[in-house]
This record gives C-alpha cells, structure tokens and sequence, in this order.
C-alpha cells in the first residue's frame, strides 16, 4: 500500500510540475496553451531516448529534455507571435497533435504505440526497491519546489508585472512602451522547458 501511495504522489508532483508551468502561460501572461502534452511527451521521449538509447546520464537526459522543449516552445511562440486567445489555443493544439502523431507512428524511433520502456533509474543500485521510491519522490518534489521558486521568482520581479499587463490588455502595455511580442516568445518558451521537465 505504502508503494502505491508513493507512486501516487510522484505522479502528482509530476503535473504540478505542469500545472506551474501552464499558470505561468496561461494564469499570469493569458497566453492559452493547449499544447501541453505535446511539450510533455517530447521531453519525456527525449530524456528516455537519449538515456536508453544513446546511454547519457539521467540528469543529461533531463536537462536535454528540457532544452529541446525550450526550443520548441520558443519555435512554437514565434510562429504565433501575433495570436492571441483562441488562434493561440489552435497553434499549440496542432503542435501537441504532431508531437502525437510522431510519436506514434515513428517505430524506427518511439517503438510506436507499444511505447519506450525506460530502465534508467539514478542511484538505483545504492538503495533498496522500498527505500528508492521515497528516493525518487523527494526528486521529484524537489523538481517541484525549483519550479515553484524560478515560476515565484518570475511573477514578483518587474518582469512579472509586464506579463500581467499583457493579461489584462496588450494594447494598452504596448501603449506603455512595453514590446508585447518580444515578452511573450520567453513566457511560452520557459513555461514549454518547465512541462518538458515535467
């Protein structure tokens, strides 16, 4: 039961991980993201890839992931510069599609839908079965915490009153001197890193 409980809560600090990452998008700067799991499943892909396939270290595997989602995320962002609202929300949609149908359909590459099984535990060795799943519940926690404090760190600095500006109306923080477009590409490319992670 214990074991249960605490692969629960790993899931669980999982997508805080990606509920922080889309308040940051969508609660804070209004930008609507429906490409979630789009930018989940390609970080999750290329850490597993990269960490099965290609034999890098656990944390070089993460730190892929989330750069490539920073990319894409930033990619994304920049193809859509000028959308706001629901055009937005049908961009990122279509991105999390493609991501889905690669994915899917890329045996040579994925394994398709019979997925990638992942046997790449850190510090696996050193510790029980028991004793490694509160191991890797306290990683993803402090996953968790990082992400709140960089996210925290964002919304309170002058950066943050930028992005609730553009929330409440671009037009009149572009009248203010602040270059919208040029605010947004980082907001959806930070919070694109973050859900890689996740």
């Amino acid at each position: 039961m214990l074991s249960y409980l605490i692969s629960i809560a790993t899931f669980v600090g999982f997508y805080m991980i990606l509920a922080l990452a889309l308040n940051l998008q969508w609660g804070r700067t209004g930008m609507v993201n429906f490409g979630i799991a789009g930018f989940f499943g390609l970080g999750a892909y290329t850490s597993g890839l990269l960490t099965v396939d290609a034999g890098w270290p656990f944390l070089a595997g993460v730190a892929a992931a989330c750069s490539l989602a920073f990319v894409f995320g930033a990619a994304v962002s920049m193809l859509s510069v000028r959308l706001r609202d629901d055009f937005l929300a049908i961009v990122t949609l279509g991105f999390a599609e493609v991501v889905r149908l690669i994915l899917l359909n890329e045996d040579w590459l994925t394994r398709g839908p019979r997925g990638l099984p992942i046997d790449v535990q850190p510090l696996s060795g050193v510790m029980s079965r028991d004793a490694y799943g509160i191991f890797y519940l306290c990683l993803t926690a402090l996953a968790v915490l990082a992400t709140y404090f960089i996210v925290q760190k964002l919304q309170n600095s002058p950066y943050g009153r930028v992005m609730k500006a553009i929330r409440e109306d671009d037009v009149v923080a572009e009248t203010l001197g602040k270059h919208v477009r040029l605010r947004i590409v980082p907001v959806l490319a930070i919070g694109a890193a973050f859900m890689g992670l996740g």
